[in-house]
């Protein structure tokens, strides 16, 4: 591995048991990175333009559709404002090319359900293949489980438990903090996972304060609106709707359950190994990001209370921003000038 700091390649071993082919690519596309940290500038301009394509193409969801206005700040905005996105977008990371690919696999799978054209089965193929190239996890979240039998029957794993997998774990225990050298048992390990992926939906290396903590609610509140949206979607395709909405929320929280849990229990056993726990991440579900936003306007579009209807839609809208502006320590959002 390269030392962050020299840039000098070292002895210590990968945590992948094979070469990554997202960081063989990133290696094709940028210029070389030993014993030249400036040169990773570039590598972080490329990652930002692949997770703009993801980007944008959750918003054309939006677009296409041609959405009522105050449905689409809706749903756009809570977008733009996941808090994760931005650091890690500027990040040479796998997760902006599964970004990328389940942006187009939502775009092409929406299209499709909606106009029945098969050129949209082909983008939302194409999708797949980038996200499912990029990460396992992503092809989970966007296609299937069979990655994952793959892993499982290899490894008895869904990750690649190599010796330096685990030593890399253990070094982040020591290295971050963040670990701590426990067992728990399995309902304790329950409730710190969710906690720990709550809190970590907005990325800080600064102490949070009390107004930061409180600011969780909305992200919070959102998810509990999600869950009631796909409670309505749920029931509309058990009726027989086949409208995109539906169809798209209620696939997209499929595989968000299949991935939690499957995350978790393989987590817990980590954990059971380890005496450690450190990887309840959330941007593993950046590819069915737009299944929270999506749920909300199902939720939005079952309320027929004029007064109900614009407080939620102000709540869908507002609480996204509001999070961003308070929920990390000031010093986090802040830019420094060079």
């Amino acid at each position: 591995m390269l030392d962050p700091i020299s840039f000098r390649v070292t002895e210590e071993a990968t945590y992948l048991n094979h070469p990554s082919p997202y960081s063989v690519l990133m290696a094709r596309l940028g210029p070389s990175l030993e014993n030249h940290p400036q040169a990773i500038f570039g590598l972080r301009l490329i990652n930002v333009v692949i997770a703009a394509i993801g980007l944008a193409a959750l918003m054309a969801v939006g677009l296409v559709v041609r959405m009522p206005r105050t449905m689409l700040y809706a749903y756009i905005v809570p977008l733009a404002c996941v808090p994760v996105l931005v650091p890690l977008a500027g990040a040479v990371n796998n997760d902006n090319a599964a970004f990328a690919g389940a942006g187009l696999a939502t775009l092409g799978v929406w299209q499709l359900v909606a106009t029945g054209k098969r050129a949209w089965l082909s983008t939302a193929l194409v999708g797949l293949l980038v996200a499912a190239w990029a990460k396992f996890t992503a092809l989970l979240l966007v296609g299937a489980l069979a990655p994952y039998a793959v892993f499982v029957a290899q490894y008895a794993s869904p990750v690649p438990a190599t010796p330096a997998y685990f030593s890399l774990l253990e070094w982040l225990v020591l290295k971050t903090g963040k670990g701590q050298i426990v067992h728990l048992s399995a309902a304790d390990f329950a409730v710190r996972f969710i906690v720990e992926f709550v809190t970590d939906w907005m990325p800080s290396f600064q102490p949070r304060h009390g107004l930061n903590y409180a600011a969780l609610g909305f992200p919070v509140g959102a998810a509990l609106c999600a869950v009631a949206g796909i409670a309505v979607s749920g029931r509309r395709v058990r009726r027989g709707s086949v409208a995109p909405l539906d169809v798209i929320v209620v696939a997209g929280a499929l595989a968000f359950a299949a991935t939690f849990l499957t995350h978790g229990v393989f987590s817990f056993a980590r954990s059971a190994t380890l005496g450690t726990f450190i990887d309840s991440f959330p941007r593993y579900y950046l590819p069915v990001i737009a299944v929270i936003p999506l749920a909300g306007l199902s939720l939005l579009s079952a309320i027929r209370a004029p007064r109900v209807r614009a407080a939620l839609a102000a709540c869908l809208l507002g609480g996204p921003i509001a999070f961003w502006l308070i929920g990390a320590p000031v010093s986090v959002l802040s830019v420094t000038a060079p």
